[in-house]
């Protein structure tokens, strides 16, 4: 009998592409910029490892504004998210200010945010290990974001080994 795990195992998959954020996950308390502009330069230097192109990405992230505003109303949280060709590998961080930012939210309202999550793909076509599941995991966040209390208080805390610990928690 084989009694080895089934490598495509969708569970497995989706633990595996949680820990491969992790691992890799930037989180950054009191970022001194005062603007969304600097945020993303600051973030961009964040992870020069990954992105391919700083100008392109900041032209992709601000499309995604522009698109429809980012912010989670009423939470003091902003989504930077986009699909990017600037980046070679999903990128997942959570970024404070020290200063709040007036920006959009997704009613189209004007709101004061101080935490950014910021979540990046590489285009569909481009092929990296666990790319749907890693897809999903950031549409998962999404949604903690937006309905579970407990998950916005972790990220607003800027407490990241409690982050960590609700995600997993949240996410298996």
């Amino acid at each position: 009998e084989n009694t080895e795990e089934n490598p495509e195992d969708p569970e497995e998959e989706l633990k595996d592409a949680v820990f491969n954020l992790i691992e890799k996950m930037v989180f950054i308390k009191e970022i001194e910029e005062k603007n969304i502009e600097g945020l993303m330069d600051e973030v961009i230097k964040y992870f020069n490892d990954v992105v391919v192109d700083g100008n392109l990405l900041k032209e992709d992230l601000k499309k995604r504004m522009e698109l429809s505003g980012c912010g989670v109303p009423g939470s003091g949280v902003y989504l930077l998210h986009a699909k990017s060709r600037s980046v070679r590998e999903p990128v997942f961080g959570v970024f404070g200010t020290k200063e709040k930012m007036l920006l959009k939210n997704m009613d189209g309202q004007k709101e004061s945010y101080r935490d950014f999550v910021l979540m990046l793909l590489p285009p569909e076509g481009y092929k990296t290990e666990g790319y749907k599941k890693t897809a999903e995991v950031f549409a998962r966040i999404s949604v903690l974001i937006l309905e579970d209390k407990e998950f916005l208080t972790a990220l607003k805390g800027q407490n990241e080994s409690l982050f960590i610990k609700i995600l997993l928690k949240k996410l298996k």
